[in-house]
């Protein structure tokens, strides 16, 4: 199949979600190209970048602002390229564009381009915020199948920035959209999507990657708790600071170790949070960390924790993809119930899930799984069993490639 992906930005570090799902594409034999807006240009790369030579499946629309003049010369040399490879599409899409309201725009021109020489089968958007690109190439006809992924932040703060109608045109014109969990599914309804157009797809992570292991306490040895996170509000990392100190003052006897992985804008609040807590000894923040170091964190840990909460701007998680590693690994988490979060961690099974913002039960339940070691493993194998059932990135992939042959044959 010839698929397109568009993406606001493309590569990020922290969508390896994309990432997997282009290359699992690529392995099963599909023609993916990739559309972005921008190119974040960021310092690191995942190396399967440049391992499946993604540069040269990569276009990006952006183009750098430039004066009247210009923009009609580029608009002119661009029209004239499309002209010439394909005659009927170009002269029907600057018919479609020419009676749009504010007549022809160079911009939406320039998304409709890349389109006019090759027809992909399915388009697949990436975040609903960038779902307004499908909805031009659907309605230009340019577009067989539109799908559309939502992943989180597009269901919650921009929902409540853009008022709850900002996806109507999108909810009509689309043929699938895409959601990671249950929760996010009702909340799609409840904005007015047809449930028979919405379908759960989570995330996946590759197993080969991370090492599962069952989780035991060796004798006067010290307790891991992890955290890897951005340093951000809906991290709710200040709750989990809160609760482990707690933990840690009421069990002066035992070695407890809090490592936090990540980097981000909250980062000189915690910092100033752990001393104020006199938790410098116990409460570390390792900044950022590439795949091996998380990798390398998750063998040495023995519980982790991540205490979602909705932020005060109203975004939310979808379903961290770092909850599905933990459990892969065979880690019992301690997290919320926060978005998708329970559709990763089962209660009682895998870990332990809490109301937000309540540093109460996040510190019963880890001095709880710190003073029961012995139900670790049993964890770590619920939440492997689970992972093997709903996460492993492979059977995703065959997933979402059902789903586009559905559509080309319904």
């Amino acid at each position: 199949m010839k698929i397109a992906f568009i993406l606001s930005s493309f590569p990020c570090l922290s969508e390896t979600f994309i990432l997997s799902q282009v290359t699992g594409l690529l392995d099963r034999g599909h023609n993916v190209r990739i559309l972005a807006k921008n190119d974040p240009q960021e310092s690191v790369v995942h190396p399967d970048f440049d391992e499946y030579c993604l540069k040269k499946r990569t276009h990006y629309f952006s183009t750098p602002k430039k004066n009247k003049l210009e923009k009609r010369l580029s608009f002119a040399l661009k029209f004239f390229k499309c002209f010439c490879l394909s005659p009927i599409n170009t002269a029907r899409v600057l018919s479609y564009l020419l009676k749009e309201k504010g007549g022809l725009s160079y911009s939406k021109f320039d998304f409709l381009a890349p389109f006019l020489i090759r027809n992909d089968e399915v388009v697949h958007c990436h975040f609903g915020t960038i779902g307004h690109v499908g909805v031009l190439l659907k309605k230009a006809g340019l577009c067989r199948h539109l799908v559309v992924t939502f992943y989180g932040y597009d269901v919650s703060s921009f929902i409540k920035k853009n008022g709850k109608d900002c996806y109507c045109e999108l909810f009509q014109v689309c043929d699938k959209l895409l959601v990671l969990s249950q929760d996010m599914k009702q909340k799609l309804i409840a904005l007015g999507a047809d449930d028979e157009k919405v379908q759960i797809h989570h995330l996946g992570t590759k197993p080969n990657r991370f090492e599962y292991k069952e989780r035991k306490l060796k004798p006067n040895s010290v307790v891991r708790i992890l955290s890897v996170a951005r340093l951000s509000e809906k991290k709710g990392l200040e709750y989990s600071i809160r609760a482990v100190s707690r933990v840690i003052q009421k069990n002066p006897s035992l070695k407890i170790e809090y490592l936090i992985a990540g980097e981000g804008e909250l980062r000189n609040d915690l910092e100033r949070l752990i001393s104020d807590l006199n938790m410098q000894e116990h409460i570390t923040l390792l900044g950022a960390k590439d795949q091996q170091g998380i990798r390398e964190l998750f063998d040495e840990s023995d519980i982790f924790l991540l205490s979602s909460v909705t932020a005060k701007d109203g975004d939310q998680e979808g379903t961290p993809t770092v909850l599905t590693e933990a459990i892969c690994c065979g880690i019992p988490v301690v997290s919320t119930f926060h978005a998708g979060i329970p559709d990763i961690i089962i209660d009682g099974e895998s870990g332990y899930l809490v109301l937000e913002r309540d540093v109460d039960a996040l510190e019963e339940k880890l001095d709880y799984l710190i003073k029961h070691p012995e139900i670790w493993a049993q964890m770590g194998r619920n939440g492997r069993k689970h992972f093997d059932r709903e996460f492993d990135v492979d059977m995703l992939n065959k997933n979402l490639e059902d789903i586009y042959r559905q559509l080309l044959h319904s």
